[in-house]
């Protein structure tokens, strides 16, 4: 399966609309299709056990072999991480008898993602959060964080193209993000550092569930800390 099929964003909410057919009206087909989605980006394989993405050395789950993949990975790996919140704790998954150890492995999941943005487990790698942590993006292509604070007449020279941090901070603003070794251009002409609503939206959804379910780093430790640079075994089956 191609790596573009396992992608929710702002241009397909067909697996949120898959998810939501499934547990509203109990429809076997929708039912299949977001058991592979989540096959596919907790196991990192398809339905014939072909890889479709990766766990960068940080633990990013980055869906590999295409550049529309991996163009926004931040934000669709955020979609992943919400949707898998929402199907862990949906009581009908309950009632299919959805394991306990099951569920454990898709808020770990999320909590992975949430975590990577945010900087790594110790918080001491880099942010992709504007004003979140020692080291984040302080470039962000916006073109009213860029401009200058003296009244001068905002343009392309002194603004997308100035060398400096941005004059005003958008607190909050996650980035496109990186590519799949975890590199990062701080640079507004480079689409790694793109923002927009729609990027925050699937984590502002994993960080509440997480909160409400109070799931903990010290639930999803191998020995080593958070699934870092693994991929989760156990996934959805029912």
């Amino acid at each position: 399966m191609n790596p573009t099929y396992y992608i929710a964003n702002y241009d397909n909410q067909a697996w949120a609309a898959a998810l939501m057919i499934d547990q509203l009206l109990d429809f076997p087909p929708a039912q299949q299709q977001v058991l592979d989605y989540f096959k596919g980006w907790m196991s990192g394989s398809d339905t014939n056990e072909k890889p479709v993405l990766f766990v960068t050395p940080r633990g990013l789950h980055f869906l590999g072999g295409s550049p529309v993949a991996g163009d926004e990975p931040l934000p669709t790996a955020g979609m992943a991480a919400v949707l898998a919140m929402v199907y862990a704790h949906n009581p009908k998954s309950k009632t299919r008898g959805l394991a306990d150890y099951v569920i454990g492995n898709m808020e770990c999941f999320a909590l992975q993602q949430v975590t990577y943005a945010l900087g790594g487990q110790m918080g001491k790698g880099r942010s992709f959060i504007v004003g979140v942590g020692s080291d984040y993006p302080s470039k962000p292509k916006q073109r009213q964080a860029s401009c200058p604070t003296d009244g001068s007449t905002c343009n392309i020279q002194n603004a997308l193209l100035a060398s400096g941090p941005n004059p005003h901070v958008i607190t909050g603003a996650i980035v496109a993000g990186p590519d799949g070794t975890d590199r990062y251009a701080d640079d507004r002409t480079n689409d790694q550092s793109r923002v927009s609503p729609a990027y925050n939206i699937p984590f502002m959804g994993t960080i509440a569930g997480l909160l409400q379910y109070d799931v903990k780093p010290s639930q999803c430790q191998m020995g080593q800390g958070l699934y870092q640079s693994t991929f989760l075994s156990f996934t959805p089956t029912k």
